[in-house]
C-alpha cells in the first residue's frame, strides 16, 4: 500500500478593485512594457495582487 500526501497550501481570495491604470505610449510589436497600477483591498483578508 502506498499512501501519498499532497502538502498544498490553501489559496485565499480577497476581492480588490482597480483604482487607477497608466500604461505609457509603446511601440506597434513590442514585447515588454510597464503599466503603473494603483489597486485597494476591499476583503477582510490582509493580500497581495499579481498582473496576470
Amino acid at each position: 500500500t502506498c499512501n501519498l500526501i499532497f502538502a498544498v497550501p490553501p489559496i485565499f481570495r480577497s476581492p480588490g478593485d482597480i483604482l487607477n491604470i497608466s500604461i505609457p505610449t509603446f511601440e506597434a510589436l513590442a514585447q515588454f512594457g510597464t503599466a503603473t497600477i494603483i489597486s485597494k483591498n476591499t476583503g477582510t483578508l490582509e493580500a497581495s495582487y499579481s498582473l496576470v
